[in-house]
């Protein structure tokens, strides 16, 4: 334990640098991202399946599409009844053929969910109907940046405006 924390399951490797990435902000909100796999894309089947081993029904998988092994830690996960939680980023053609159907809840931006359902990033909307025909199954949360945010779930669809105050901090 680490302050609370079980990293048992965490494993150094040697002679494999560590993953990194850089993000730059525009003063408008806009980002650009620059990643470096490094060892987290020198994960095995048989490490996510030794992690894995110990869970079950219920207990929560977190992914980002970092790491090498990503579908098969949801389909093993998906196996065990797992609640699987995941942000595809960085979206590439590997996370459009995740199995996303076996996904609890997946958390995507304006940018993504246009990746995903070929809609135009603009169109909000479009973006939140067309995921939620896609992934009736998927606990959806569609980010907006400084407009807001919907969760959608099966036809349920609820749109939260963003704070203005606290975006317009973040962007200081």
């Amino acid at each position: 334990m680490y302050r609370g924390v079980d990293v048992s399951r965490i494993r150094c490797l040697e002679n494999v640098p560590t993953g990194h990435t850089v993000i730059q902000s525009a003063g408008d909100g806009d980002n650009s991202i620059i990643l470096f796999g490094g060892a987290n894309q020198s994960v095995t089947e048989r490490q996510i399946d030794e992690v894995l081993a110990d869970f079950s029904a219920g207990d929560v998988l977190l992914l980002q599409n970092e790491i090498s092994g990503t579908a098969h830690a949801i389909n093993r996960a998906g196996e065990k009844g797992m609640i699987i939680v995941l942000n595809p980023s960085p979206m590439n053609a590997a996370a459009k053929a995740l199995p996303l159907q076996k996904i609890s809840y997946l958390f995507v931006n304006e940018v993504e969910a246009s990746q995903l359902t070929g809609l135009p990033a603009e169109d909000a909307e479009g973006l939140s109907a067309a995921l939620c025909r896609a992934f009736p199954q998927v606990q959806v949360i569609l980010t907006l940046g400084a407009a807001g945010a919907y969760y959608l779930a099966g036809k349920e669809r609820i749109y939260q405006n963003s704070n203005k105050d606290v975006v317009k901090k973040c962007r200081r």
